[in-house]
């Protein structure tokens, strides 16, 4: 192999990768996989304004309980299953179904060129999707503490040890403060 063709390769790749992206994220048949991943995302918000509306207090074990349950059984064993079959399928099955795959055929490019570039739009277009509903989600069980609520909450050990465990960075004095206290 020569330098020239990894250069013509990583160009057709990314003309590949810009073509397929614009296309996942612009289908109309892609809509399913958008309210797939906003499913969670509008659970929790819903809960977050119930429990406004009626003057409840939120508690951080319990919100951070429904999140990893929310996460481990719908996200995780169904929508993003579901979603990167959808979507890894419309690339090359969604592309015959339109006859719109042999004008790539066509193009002067070789087929494992072709598949790289497909394959990586699938990764990065599932992965900004779900990353995306993931993180909106998990700011949910923020938005809803004031820090006289993470104080008593604190100070009530409910749960607050293990979540800053998982979720506080190694270095941070969160941390140290929850493995001293755990």
């Amino acid at each position: 192999m020569n330098p020239d063709s990894w250069s013509l390769w990583r160009a057709q790749v990314a003309a590949i990768l810009r073509l397929e992206i614009k296309k996942n994220f612009l289908a109309k048949r892609g809509l399913w996989i958008y309210l797939l991943a906003a499913a969670p995302v509008a659970l929790m918000w819903t809960h977050a304004m119930l429990n406004l509306r009626d003057h409840r207090v939120c508690d951080l074990g319990h919100d951070s309980l429904i999140f990893a349950t929310m996460f481990q059984f719908f996200y995780l064993r169904f929508a993003i299953f579901f979603g990167c079959v959808g979507v890894f399928l419309r690339l090359f099955r969604g592309e015959m179904m339109e006859k719109s795959l042999h004008y790539y055929l066509l193009a002067p490019v070789r087929r494992e060129v072709l598949l790289v570039g497909k394959y990586l739009a699938g990764v990065i277009t599932t992965s900004i999707i779900f990353c995306t509903g993931t993180a909106l989600t998990y700011s949910r069980s923020w938005c809803m503490f004031h820090a006289w609520r993470l104080n008593s909450t604190c100070s009530r050990a409910e749960g607050w040890d293990t979540y800053w465990l998982t979720s506080a960075p190694p270095h941070s004095p969160v941390s140290h403060t929850a493995v001293c206290s755990w």
